[in-house]
């Protein structure tokens, strides 16, 4: 195929073991051509792979040999679309089990289902569909004034013994497994149901008593600004979307004014649950608050 625009990887070295991995992990692929130095005695050995030109799933892509100042980072991946959960898993982990010495950055239960760096160093991410469709969903503010400092509420909104300290609703509990602060970095956490009515209601529910989450964070300014998005994957019957939530604090003369923004949920009842969720979570940060003044 013929493409005006082509994307370009740049690896260290070993373009041409890279360029095979991926033509024979990834369905649709193919080696269109290896161009190689065919003169003896100059400064590349003959032989060497000066480019080469691949396909991706139809996508033509162009990749060099660039030396040790070419490294990929995480902000690199190839993502995989799928149209649903089940399809994601499988495609996701595929290129995993294909090349087991491949070192696994992380996984959540559904949405970014393996985010994998393998010997390359290219990341590959499996997306469902769905899972980035998140403008199309009204916003709900909720705001609350603490008496407390901004630096305060930043703390226990951003740290490991912070977080586990107050977040989540009534009658539950979290525990933090991984926190990277920064935009791009993730929040990895434990949420179970511990109050007597919690627990019976989620058994109901047909939802497990403790879940894993996974948030991403995009803005992170101290002391004022926190953005991330997280997966609800946690509802029956309903296929994984992203939800995106900011919070804004402000100084005020009465300490700090928080305002909480996030995006309703697929259907009216979800929206009012994640609501009380989300005044339950500040109710319970106001308690703790309270309890240090």
């Amino acid at each position: 195929m013929s493409n005006s625009v082509r994307p370009c990887l740049t690896f260290v070295d070993r373009t041409e073991e890279a360029v095979k991995f991926y033509v024979s992990v990834f369905p649709n692929s193919k080696v269109v051509e290896i161009t190689r130095v065919e003169i003896d005695g100059g400064p590349i050995p003959k032989g060497k792979v000066l480019n080469a030109t691949f396909e991706l799933d139809g996508r033509e892509f162009l990749a060099f040999d660039g030396g040790p100042s070419f490294n990929f980072t995480e902000g690199i991946s190839l993502m995989v679309n799928c149209k649903d959960l089940v399809a994601n898993r499988a495609r996701a982990a595929r290129p995993h089990a294909a090349r087991p010495e491949g070192r696994q950055l992380g996984r959540r239960d559904a949405g970014h289902v393996e985010d994998e760096e393998d010997r390359h160093r290219g990341a590959r991410k499996g997306v469902p569909q769905h899972a980035r469709r998140v403008t199309d969903r009204p916003k709900l503010t909720l705001e609350r004034t603490f008496k407390a400092s901004i630096d305060e509420v930043w703390e226990l909104w951003t740290t490991k013994e912070g977080i586990e300290s107050w977040w989540g609703p009534e009658g539950f509990s979290v525990a933090v497994r991984e926190l990277d602060l920064r935009p791009g970095g993730d929040l990895l956490y434990a949420m179970s149901a511990t109050a007597p009515e919690q627990i019976e209601y989620m058994a109901q529910a047909g939802m497990p008593l403790t879940s894993e989450h996974r948030l991403t964070f995009t803005e992170v300014e101290p002391p004022r600004r926190l953005a991330y998005r997280d997966l609800a994957d946690f509802i029956p019957g309903v296929e994984p979307y992203e939800v995106e939530t900011a919070i804004e604090l402000h100084k005020v003369p009465e300490g700090v004014h928080i305002v909480l923004t996030f995006d309703a949920m697929h259907d009216d009842q979800w929206t009012r649950l994640a609501r009380l969720g989300r005044e339950s979570e500040l109710s319970r940060l106001e308690a703790l608050l309270g309890a240090r003044s």
